[in-house]
Order: C-alpha cells, then structure tokens, then sequence
C-alpha cells in the first residue's frame, strides 16, 4: 500500500531554496536533476516509508546524493 507524502511548509521553502541553489550554479540543468532526485526519493518514501530513518516522530529523513556536479 503507498504512503501519501506530506511536506511541511518550512520543507516547502527548503525545498525551494535548495532548487535556487543548484539553479545558480555554473552546470547547466543542475536544478532540474536535483528535482528528478528529490521526486524520485519522494516515490520511493511514498512506496516504502519504514524502510527510511524516524527521525522525529512521524518525520522520514533521506539524503539525497545524485543531484551533485559530476
């Protein structure tokens, strides 16, 4: 059964801050990748939260590491 992922308004504008980050960098699409990763991690938590650390409560924390500059 999948999960419905829920984002809290301060991951919201991390999320945000984070897209305008990779947005400003000299790699071209940088932004766009870290976007595929951050939904395909979402996907991934939706389809199986227990397999992703608590780390509060009902919070899930993943880290994502395919976004950098290669």
């Amino acid at each position: 059964m999948t999960s419905r992922l829920r984002l809290s308004a301060a991951a919201f504008r991390d999320v945000a801050a984070a897209k305008e980050w990779y947005a400003e960098k000299p790699i071209p699409g940088l932004d766009l990748r870290f976007q595929l990763e951050l939904d395909k991690a979402f996907q991934q938590i939706e389809k199986s939260p227990a397999g992703y650390s608590v780390v509060y409560k009902d919070v899930r924390r993943t880290i994502l590491t395919h976004a950098k500059s290669r």
